[in-house]
């Protein structure tokens, strides 16, 4: 997502790329969309897995809880930078700010996220699937992969 978010903000506009520019633009949303698609999942089973008993919901509705205290920043944010900004600064440069503002926070994410163990109910699986495996079963499951 990280990627996706700092393309964005560093991509050259329509005058220097031309039509390229808006399919990068695009690139860079469907990285950010995809990534954020992947780790739902991910994290909310990694929430539970960590939870003391009786305290799984809790822990799991952190991660709603912070995707919305996100909408309230990155909202006030837009009401700071739209009073603070003409309108052609914004569609100049002024729409970069929100993505950079999240891309100062990539070092601390990085650490935290290098900071996680794996928990005891992922270390106790006596087999974990290979690559191989997984690409075979998406496979196989075409269908549903496709409808999902």
């Amino acid at each position: 997502m990280a990627f996706g978010t700092l393309s964005i903000a560093v991509l050259p506009g329509y005058a220097v790329l031309g039509l390229a520019a808006p399919l990068l633009v695009l690139l860079g949303r469907l990285v950010q969309g995809f990534s954020a698609g992947v780790e739902l999942g991910g994290v909310a089973v990694y929430l539970s897995e960590i939870a003391p008993p009786g305290r799984k919901g809790f822990y799991v509705s952190w991660q709603s809880g912070s995707q919305q205290a996100a909408v309230m920043f990155t909202s006030a944010l837009g009401i700071v930078l739209a009073s603070s900004f003409s309108a052609a600064q914004m569609t100049a440069w002024g729409w970069r700010i929100p993505l950079l503002a999240g891309c100062a926070l990539l070092p601390l994410l990085l650490f935290l996220r290098r900071s996680l163990e794996e928990t005891p109910e992922f270390l106790a699986r006596k087999r974990h699937p290979a690559t191989r495996e997984i690409l075979e079963s998406l496979v196989a499951n075409w269908r549903m992969v496709l409808l999902a």
